[in-house]
């Protein structure tokens, strides 16, 4: 498991605990019900360790391509939003000397 997800089963376990911990609490997250959140888990970190396909993915987890695609859309944070084009760069501010 860790030469596909970077991660032991321990720390999967784990990671799965404390996922379920904050469920419990309220956070929603929506990973496919027919993946479970252990293998949801797993298959986005072999995505974004091993840059697989996720037609790959797919097959080798006997799903859809689709669910493969909303596993990792559910188990990733979102991108933030570029600025609009033609926007000016963001200033710094730099000291000035008196």
């Amino acid at each position: 498991m860790y030469s596909t997800t970077g991660f032991t089963r321990g720390q999967i376990d784990r990671l799965v605990i404390m996922i379920r911990d904050l469920q419990n609490a309220g956070y929603s997250l929506a990973y496919p019900p027919s993946l479970g959140l252990r293998k949801s888990i797993i298959i986005t970190m072999t995505y974004l360790r091993r840059n697989h396909t996720q037609a790959d993915l797919a097959d080798r987890y006997a799903t859809s391509q689709p669910t493969i695609s909303r596993t990792i859309a559910a188990m990733t944070p979102p991108s933030p939003t570029p600025p609009p084009t033609g926007s000016p760069p963001p200033t710094t501010s730099t000291p000035t000397s008196p």
